[in-house]
């Protein structure tokens, strides 16, 4: 195989070679050349597909043939093995080459705390504090790992037949991570320990009227970045209302049950309903006789003072059978007062 630089010698053809002969030619010395065949040897490999890339180009050749526009064969592009895959014929089995995945940006993953409230703390808002500690790596004594270029993989190619297969696993020099320590490390930033434990306290705003669910998002309080390139997750915390014992809530009104019997309901009875502003002391004739498929309403006094206080009674009904003298009673009682 010859050692010139020149492009048509290094493919074997001749300089008035066509399209076809230059891609058999590159076709036969590429699988003969591939640095899985060579012991990982991959110099005379990068020269075919550099001289390659050149020659099937119409104006890169055109451009190679004036001499005073020839390529510098010490530089090879990003692309070669996929210049490779691609004119092979085969199959390229899940392409993901080491140089796309060092500018990949990822962002940790998002933590998610959840904070219990009573709905008496929706009633009027409240604060909550949390303590936070952050594992941070110390960047200033990491390297970029070697073996895999900071990628966290390693990719392998093998050739079955017509198929090509890129095998990927992870870096067993830095465990995926894509950097490794300094040796000799006398890192003041974090003592030497490559990890910094960053203490934060933050305030969570819980707002008057707050939602079941609500979100408060602090940025980069979650899943801390493990590369440089790398952005920290963020910390939700999730407001969860807990059941109130004596109220439901309907958007901003505040629903009140009670039972009553069947002549309080005709006749009222005196509840104390235990508000969260203060206790109202009331009687429910105010609203007539109750119906219990009816919902009594007091204006202003739903939750946070922009809904209303809801009132739903249950009759509980007496189980007898009343006697003659008893229903005669009532139908007096009733025409007498026209129910």
């Amino acid at each position: 195989m010859t050692d010139s630089d020149n492009y048509y010698d290094i493919l074997g053809v001749s300089k008035d070679a066509s399209d076809d002969e230059i891609k058999r030619a590159y076709r036969k010395l590429a699988l003969k050349t591939h640095p899985d065949k060579n012991g990982g040897d991959d110099t005379m490999f990068k020269k075919i597909n550099v001289a390659y890339e050149t020659l099937s180009d119409p104006d890169k050749r055109n451009e190679y043939d004036n001499p005073n526009a020839m390529p510098n064969l010490s530089g090879f592009p990003g692309d070669i093995f996929e210049h490779f895959y691609k004119n092979m014929g085969g199959f390229n089995i899940n392409m993901n080459m080491n140089m796309s995945n060092n500018n990949r940006h990822v962002k940790r993953q998002t933590h998610v705390h959840r904070i219990n409230i009573e709905l008496k703390d929706a009633h009027k808002g409240l604060i909550k504090t949390l303590k936070l500690k952050l594992n941070k790596i110390c960047f200033n004594c990491l390297d970029v790992c070697n073996s895999c270029n900071g990628s966290g993989n390693i990719i392998r190619v093998h050739q079955t037949g017509p198929f090509i297969q890129q095998i990927q696993t992870q870096c067993s020099n830095c465990n995926g991570v894509g950097q490794t320590t300094k040796r000799d490390n006398n890192c003041t930033n974090c003592d030497g320990k490559n990890i910094k434990f960053e203490e934060h306290t933050v305030r969570v705003n819980i707002p008057k009227n707050v939602n079941n669910g609500h979100h408060v998002i602090f940025k980069g309080m979650g899943e801390q970045a493990q590369k440089s390139t790398e952005e920290p997750g963020d910390l939700v915390v999730e407001i969860m209302m807990n059941e109130d014992p004596y109220f439901g809530r309907e958007n901003n009104n505040l629903i009140y049950k009670s039972k009553i019997t069947l002549v309080e309901s005709l006749v009222g009875k005196n509840i104390i309903v235990p508000h969260f502003d203060e206790h109202i002391n009331m009687n429910i004739n105010i609203f007539g006789i109750i119906n219990p498929n009816k919902r009594y309403h007091i204006k202003g006094k739903g939750l946070g003072g922009e809904g209303d206080l809801i009132f739903m009674f249950e009759i509980v009904y007496p189980d007898r059978v009343l006697t003659n003298e008893e229903r005669e009673y009532l139908i007096n009682s009733f025409r007498t007062i026209n129910l």
